[in-house]
């Protein structure tokens, strides 16, 4: 299932990339969870590799973050980069990273967006509840 996602996000990304644009998005391991189960998180990050050169600062998915109300952070990767090429031709740099988190609140709970500075603009994550 999670490489059938991977391979679905790679494709809607590669179409995407016609204007340049970048993209960032967290993917939970799965949406429900038993109070205090860890669940794994996936950070990705996809921009056209032409703009790789400029000022990038990446979110710090730390021990100290502050992804939302009653959440916390167990175990962080180092972010990972790749490249891959588009359906047009051109190249893509696609950073990856997983965190494992976990919960001991009832009801919803909200994970908040993550940000990033691209070469002066702020873009942000989709948030997951």
């Amino acid at each position: 299932m999670r490489v059938i996602l991977s391979i679905y996000c790679l494709f809607v990304v590669s179409l995407s990339f016609s204007q340049g644009e970048v993209i960032m998005n967290l993917v939970p391991e799965k949406n429900k969870l038993e109070i205090g189960e860890p669940v794994s998180v996936k950070l990705t990050i996809d921009f056209p590799a032409e703009k790789s050169n400029q000022q990038i600062i990446l979110p710090m998915v730390t021990d100290s973050a502050k992804l939302g109300e009653g959440i916390e952070i167990w175990e962080t990767s180092p972010p990972i980069d790749t490249f891959f090429e588009a359906s047009n031709g051109s190249y893509i740099k696609h950073i990856e990273q997983d965190f494992t988190i976990a919960s001991f609140d009832t009801g919803l709970v909200d994970l908040y967006p993550l940000k990033a500075v691209f070469d002066g603009d702020t873009i942000y994550s989709n948030a997951v509840t």
